[in-house]
């Protein structure tokens, strides 16, 4: 029998050698063929391009905006109040003219049935096709507290210069109108029974200069009327600028007959911000709500310290700040 090794013409390590690389090749085709997704070109192989991972584009279709709907041809209105317009006793009434010419009011009138009489806008101006303006109107001392009605109820009248008129209702999301009224008539129920006021003085003249860190007094003077009648003070509430000395609200639960004394409520007081952005927001900063019942009925009284009171609390505020 012939040596393999002679017929061939290599040695047995050879063609083992030459059996290992031949495997390593194949190998390597079929780890080239996983990573290209096709074929691998080589002298006798063609690529198969549809095998390849070839990127795909997106088409982006742009939707138009909608246009905007015509002009209804009348004047649009809905209430709103932010707290300086609380704390001057107004609120807002906007007014979208909602046509294509720009129209002059010569009056402008709300009426609501919780309201004894028309509310009459001030500063009347130019109005411009399509725009919107806020005209403040006074809320009454004395509303009607033995009406219930929903929000958005009140009738807006607008009368221009050119002689037109134009009516609608008034939008009122926040019910700016039903919470006024709720809480006059809470007020109103208070004062029948207990007058109430805050002391202006609010850094006692005894306790030295106000350094900062001290503790001031927010005094609520209570006097009664002689009428028949209870109410009890439950509760205090601080502004965004001063409150107790505790952080919490007051709880004082004190108790007062009509036919009573006057007397007054001691409540320590501390700011409690002291960033220049406290010193700067609203018409609330010395402005407490009141919780109380009166026989029973609870109710709810923002109660805003006179100009002399607020004046004296800012600069107590001011120095217990290190300002």
């Amino acid at each position: 029998m012939d040596d393999p090794a002679r017929t061939t013409g290599r040695t047995p390590t050879a063609l083992l050698a030459t059996s290992a690389l031949a495997g390593l090749l194949a190998g390597l085709l079929l780890v080239l063929t996983a990573c290209t997704g096709g074929s691998v070109a080589g002298p006798d192989l063609d690529v198969d391009p549809s095998a390849a991972d070839l990127p795909t584009s997106r088409t982006i279709t742009l939707v138009p905006m909608p246009e905007d709907p015509p002009p209804s041809g009348t004047m649009l209105a809905d209430m709103r109040q932010s707290s300086l317009d609380a704390a001057r006793g107004e609120i807002q009434v906007w007014v979208d003219n909602d046509t294509e010419a720009d129209e002059t009011p010569t009056s402008i009138r709300y009426v609501d049935p919780r309201l004894r009489r028309p509310l009459v806008a001030g500063r009347l101006r130019l109005q411009r096709a399509q725009t919107q303006i806020g005209f403040p109107m006074t809320l009454p001392a004395s509303p009607r507290c033995d009406v219930v009605s929903p929000a958005g109820v009140g009738l807006l009248t607008v009368r221009t210069a050119t002689g037109a008129v134009y009516r609608s209702e008034v939008g009122d999301e926040t019910d700016v109108v039903g919470r006024y009224v709720a809480a006059r008539c809470a007020e109103l129920a208070l004062r029948r029974v207990v007058d109430v006021a805050w002391d202006p003085v609010v850094a006692d003249p005894a306790d030295g200069e106000v350094v900062e860190g001290a503790t001031g007094h927010l005094r609520l003077v209570l006097t009664p009327t002689g009428r028949a009648g209870t109410v009890v003070v439950d509760s205090v509430g601080g502004s965004h600028l001063l409150g107790s000395a505790t952080g919490e609200p007051w709880l004082p639960a004190l108790e007062v007959n009509g036919t009573d004394g006057p007397s007054t409520l001691d409540l320590p007081l501390r700011p409690a911000r002291c960033d220049d952005h406290a010193f700067m927001e609203g018409g609330n900063a010395t402005a407490f709500r009141i919780g109380f019942t009166v026989d029973g009925e609870p109710g709810q009284l923002l109660l805003r310290m006179d100009a002399d009171g607020n004046a004296a609390a800012i600069s107590f505020a001011r120095a217990a700040c290190g300002y």
